[in-house]
């Protein structure tokens, strides 16, 4: 785009060399037995290839528009399900990413993307050939050009928003730039905000080179693009909305692909347009910076800067005078600890709960046994709240399992406090905390349910309430997730299945795979189990349930698609996928599952079989 380029306010440096090296060579490169002519410049700017010439590369890889912090999710299962399933990391990623801006008389182009990485420490990056187009040399080095070629005052800026439907704005003033005006550098440049600068928090740089296959995503601002050859397409992925932020998934085609140095570059299929230079390419599932974009052909390939070589550029550069960029200062997240002695004397899941029937707490099996925490020097494992217990896993900072006492002719409703607490009878590393909680989509979700054990007296009542309000009891669930059905799940249980004295067991708990995706340090649990027992006259009946996303228990469960789904299984599958042996509870008396023996998928509250 060396047209578009020379008509940029400021003449850019890299326009001048595109200009200055314009050998162009066609060259036949076969993709599926098809012939493709690609463009390439001459080898002293190889670099400079295609500066600012983004482009969509298959229908079938879609832009979707950002709005309020989130996404749609595209209608591709093979990007729908992870994307859901990594959502909290994307959108976290999404915060660090805004739109570069020259404003001039009042009015305001956009030029490019940005991005906010963390190395050692947090940096904002883009290319060079963005930089370039506000930039001026001075004795062979860049400098921030501070008005434009009219004489006007020029100011950058990034905005951290700029969404569809939406003129909410989270606006810097970039007062510096750092970058090697030499073209055969990787096309990366550091921008240095105004002092006082509140920078979104930074994206980790993943420590590992993806694969060849990996699912990415480039988050940026894809604009106008005269120079895209498919307009039919651009029309097609992108509506007329352009200049907005959007997240684009793809998949990592080359790890060292010819026209660029493969130590220096990654090959991707995420489509982009102009705008979208400087674009963050994040790996969806490990929620890391694997590259910066710079530039594609169209309906070939993209490329991105690898990730760490865009750390090794901003360490050459910050070895000179480049002043400390630090994240935003943040107010402290308020965590009340409650030592051991503010909750002694708690009693506990009582397994003589249900008259005539000892129903013990779950056994951890096999591995798991050696993963739950001991609470004290004795091997202890047990914490106990008020008419429920919970077992804490050793290394997940979450519960394996929760139980449960439910009275339910003695309940009573309370107001709820959302004040959460730390328990001190554990390491605080142990568990979590607001800190996983904050500026996300992620909510606290009550693995006991506040109300379940809120019966008794009045003291009993409040006690146990506020019980229900600590970190061990919260596992991380997405606010997607189908909290109506699953949280209604135990009031259909007690009111319909005749439950003698109206009294229940209850035992929740996530499924801990070590598969399940990290965020801020905590692996997410994407599956969740629930086990409900009563008696009717003297035999013990139960009930067992999953919430989960439908392929991640397929070995249990038959897929139905993309979701959350509540599927009504067996004792017997919850202890296939937990390690937990209920003992008592695995004879107890169970509903009948379909006639062909699979798992009962549950839409609505009357397709639950109680027997």
């Amino acid at each position: 785009m060396l047209q578009e380029l020379m008509r940029a306010p400021i003449y850019p440096a890299v326009a001048r060399a595109f200009a200055a090296e314009a050998v162009r060579a066609k060259q036949p490169l076969t993709r599926g037995g098809t012939d493709v002519t690609r463009e390439r410049v001459g080898d002293a700017g190889w670099y400079l290839t295609a500066a600012g010439q983004e482009k969509i590369i298959e229908l079938g890889y879609p832009s979707l528009l950002i709005r309020n912090g989130t996404f749609e999710l595209p209608a591709v299962p093979e990007y729908a399900t992870p994307m859901r399933l990594h959502r909290p990391q994307l959108e976290a990623a999404i915060r660090a990413v805004g739109r570069v801006e020259l404003e001039v008389g009042g009015r305001t182009r956009a030029v490019g993307t940005a991005v906010v990485l963390h190395g050692s420490k947090p940096w904002l990056v883009t290319n060079r050939h963005v930089a370039d187009t506000f930039a001026q040399l001075i004795d062979g080095r860049p400098v921030l050009a501070t008005h434009d070629q009219s004489g006007q005052p020029l100011r950058v800026q990034v905005d951290f928003l700029e969404e569809a439907g939406s003129v909410r704005s989270s606006t810097i003033v970039i007062e510096a730039l750092y970058y090697d005006p030499d073209v055969m550098s990787p096309d990366v440049a550091l921008l240095i905000p105004a002092a006082g600068a509140q920078l979104p928090e930074a994206v980790l740089v993943d420590d590992q080179e993806p694969d060849v296959g990996t699912l990415v995503a480039a988050i940026g601002y894809p604009g106008d693009d005269i120079g895209e050859r498919d307009q039919a397409a651009l029309a097609e992925l992108f509506a007329g909305t352009l200049e907005k932020k959007r997240i684009a998934p793809g998949f990592v085609i080359a790890r060292e692909p010819a026209t660029f140095p493969g130590e220096l570059t990654l090959q991707h299929s995420c489509s982009t347009l102009a705008g979208s230079s400087g674009s963050l390419l994040i790996d969806v599932v490990r929620g890391r910076a694997v590259g910066l974009h710079f530039t594609g052909m169209s309906q070939f390939a993209n490329y991105a800067v690898r990730g760490r070589a865009v750390l090794d550029v901003v360490a050459r550069l910050v070895g000179s005078d480049v002043p400390e960029l630090r994240a935003p200062p943040e107010a402290p997240l308020e965590e009340v600890v409650l030592e051991a002695s503010a909750l002694a004397g708690r009693r506990g899941y009582d397994p003589e709960f249900l008259p005539g029937a000892a129903i013990a707490l779950p056994k951890p099996t096999g591995d798991l046994a050696g993963q739950v925490l001991a609470i004290d020097d004795s091997g202890a494992t047990v914490l106990d709240y008020t008419h429920f217990s919970l077992v804490m896993h050793a290394t997940r900072r979450l519960a394996v399992f929760t139980a449960v006492n439910i009275d339910g002719a003695r309940l009573t409703r309370i107001g709820r406090s959302d004040r959460w607490f730390i328990d001190g009878r554990i390491p605080r590393e142990a568990q979590t905390g607001e800190w996983l909680y904050a500026r996300n989509a992620l909510d606290r979700g009550h693995l006991v349910r506040r109300l379940d054990p809120c019966w008794g007296d009045d003291r009993e009542v409040q006690q146990a309430n506020d019980d229900t309000f600590f970190f061990t009891n919260c596992s991380p669930q997405h606010q997607d997730f189908n909290q109506g059905l699953w949280n209604r799940l135990e009031d259909h249980v007690l009111d319909h299945a005749r439950v003698e004295r109206d009294r229940l067991l209850v035992f929740t708990g996530p499924v801990l795979d070590d598969e399940d995706p990290a965020y801020r340090g905590v692996q997410l649990p994407q599956a969740f189990w629930k086990l409900v027992a009563w008696l009717r006259g003297a035999t013990v009946h139960a009930v067992a349930f999953v919430l989960s996303q439908a392929d991640l228990v397929e070995h249990f469960l038959e897929a139905l698609g993309d979701g959350w789904h509540t599927y009504q299984v067996g004792v017997a599958d919850i202890t296939a996928l937990t390690g937990l042996d209920f003992g008592a509870l695995a004879r107890a008396v169970e509903p009948a599952l379909d006639e062909s023996g699979r798992r009962r998928p549950i839409r609505a509250l009357s397709e639950i079989a109680l027997g």
